[in-house]
Parts: structure tokens; sequence; C-alpha cells
């Protein structure tokens, strides 16, 4: 098991944390396609860690909160025979696709599908209010774990390749922003569902249809 990320004056205080480490760790070294994303939620986890060594208290028990919940929607889905939700049936309906593939179609249904969700499984609209700056404060730590995960992609993936050639590199900078436009967009949406569940539905309306089409642009062009 992975040694805790957190400080061990805080480790008693938070045993969840440990716990989803080891999970992750260990689908990540399981035999199935979950294992692909996997890989690139326990770095992503390790990395936003790191960064909460040096955040308040409040910080870290919202942020502490908010991974074991956002997590379990992925950990839920793990069995390809039970996708579980809509939003990684993508994911699973097949076993051909290369491993950058399954990752991209990972970040799409872990993001662009569960994230609002989890949100409002945590917080009320108060809290998310108070939370939003700090859970966007993490595209430092997301920063690292996209740019070796764009590393490899360049160099296991021709599509990925040529668009970093093309582009003399713009597509990974584009990438960073996308991710963080995402979040952020999620964020938007949690609030819009306690403030105007009519634009909510609008909206989640929307980014579904988005959703539908990054997963087919992943299955048909990388």
């Amino acid at each position: 098991m992975s040694e805790l990320y957190l400080p061990p004056s805080r480790a008693r205080d938070i045993p969840c944390a440990a716990a989803l480490l080891y999970d992750l760790e260990a689908l990540s070294r399981d035999n199935s396609i979950s294992r692909y994303f996997a890989q690139l939620y326990y770095e992503t986890t390790r990395s936003i860690g790191q960064q909460l060594r040096y955040a308040d208290q409040q910080t870290v028990e919202l942020t502490l909160r908010f991974q074991q919940r956002f997590a379990a929607y992925f950990l839920e889905c793990r069995d390809h025979a039970h996708p579980g939700s809509a939003e990684w049936g993508s994911y699973y309906s097949t076993t051909a696709l290369q491993p950058v593939q399954y990752a991209l179609l990972g970040i799409n249904a872990h993001i662009n599908g569960d994230m609002w969700q989890a949100l409002v499984d945590c917080f009320n609209e108060k809290e998310l209010e108070d939370y939003e700056r700090r859970l966007l404060d993490f595209q430092q730590a997301i920063r690292k774990v996209y740019t070796s995960f764009y590393r490899c992609a360049t160099v296991e993936n021709l599509m990925f390749r040529g668009l970093h050639i093309i582009t003399a590199g713009l597509c990974k900078k584009a990438g960073e922003y996308y991710l963080y436009h995402c979040r952020l967009q999620q964020v938007k949406l949690a609030l819009l569902y306690y403030r105007d569940r009519a634009r909510f539905r609008k909206k989640l309306s929307r980014l579904k249809l988005h959703k539908r089409i990054v997963d087919r642009c992943i299955h048909l062009f990388l």
C-alpha cells in the first residue's frame, strides 16, 4: 500500500485518504480495462494530496469529503460487465481500444459526467460557493499529472504525436485549458442545480451532448 500522502499529524483524522489510494492502486494493477483510468486517477489523487500538505484544515476536510464521493462513481463502475451508469457506458463498451483512449474516455466520463453529481452529493449551495475557488486551485496538481500523461501519449499514440508536431505543442496548452474549463463548468452546473432548475436542465442537456460527441471522437479518431 502506498504511503499516506498527508503529514502524519493529520493522518489519524482522515482515514479515507489511505483507503482511496489503496483502492485506486489495487485497481491500477488489475487486468481489467479499468486499470487504464485507475492509473491516471491514482497519480492525480497523489498529486492533489501533495498540494493539500499546505492547505488549511477546512480545505483538507472538504476535499477529502469530495474525493471520496467523487471516486465512488468510478469505483462502482469498475466491473466492465456492469457499467453502472450512462456516463461510463462508452468506456466499457469495448475492450479493443488503446490505453490512451481509455484514459481520455475516463477523464470525459468522470469530469463531464460524474463531477457535478458528486458536488451536489457532498455540498449544499453555501458550502459549494465557499469551496469553488479551493477546488479549482487544484489545477496546479492536475497540471503535473496531465504533463506526464501528455508526454506518454505523444510517444504511444500516432494521432497525439501528429497533433503535437503540427501545432508546435500548442495542443498541450489547449488540453490543459480544456480540463480547467470542464471542471469550472461542472461547478457552475452544480450551483445551477440549487439556484435555477430550469437553466440547470438546459445546461445539463448541452453538456451531455458535448460528452457524447467527445466520446465518439475518442473512439473514431485516436
